[in-house]
Order: C-alpha cells, then structure tokens, then sequence
C-alpha cells in the first residue's frame, strides 16, 4: 500500500492519503459561523492556482469542490474515499483534484 504524506510550513502532518498517486491536494476549511470557505492548495503545482483562495460560500465553489465535499459529508471524521479525499474535522476537509482530460464519475 502507497501512503503519501504531506507537511504544512511549520512541519506538523496535514494529509495521509493511500493508494493515491496524487501531486496536489486541497484543504477546505469551512467557517461554520460564516459561512465562509478557504481553500488552499498543497502540493508540486499549487503556484497561481486559481482554486486556491477565499469563497464566500459552499454554493461558490468550484463544481469538482462542491462534489467532493458532497460525498465527505456522507462519512465519518478522519475516513478516506479513494479518489475524493478524507474529512479531516466536522468542517475541514482535504480533497483530490481530479486530473483534467480524465472523466471523474
């Protein structure tokens, strides 16, 4: 099984991912008292994403976002979707970008 970490600046552990051979993630961070969305973008080509960024709702997010958000609130914190991501917290989660040309259904 293919395990790939990923660290933040300061060092600390933000995603375990298995079985993924995925070069960025995102991280979602829904402010439940405002309702807003930060959306920052991990990884080898996360230089001027224009994914990445603040949203002043769910309802604003990119439609891949959306989606995968959609099918983590369907499962427990800290359980893994292969191919979607993993809901790190009640509102924080780390989603895979789907790669283009590749149909994600």
């Amino acid at each position: 099984m293919l395990r790939r970490l990923a660290t933040n600046t300061m060092g600390r552990f933000i995603m375990c991912l298995s079985n993924v051979d995925v070069e960025n993630f995102y991280r979602i961070d829904v402010n439940m008292l405002s309702g807003s969305v930060l959306v920052a973008c991990y990884g080898l080509w996360c230089l001027d994403n224009a994914d990445a960024g603040e949203y002043s709702g769910v309802d604003s997010l990119p439609e891949w976002v959306q989606g995968r958000i959609a099918v983590l609130m369907t499962v427990d914190t800290h359980e893994e979707v292969e191919g979607v991501g993993r809901r790190v917290a009640e509102n924080v989660f780390h989603v895979i970008k789907p790669m283009e040309g590749h149909n994600d259904e």
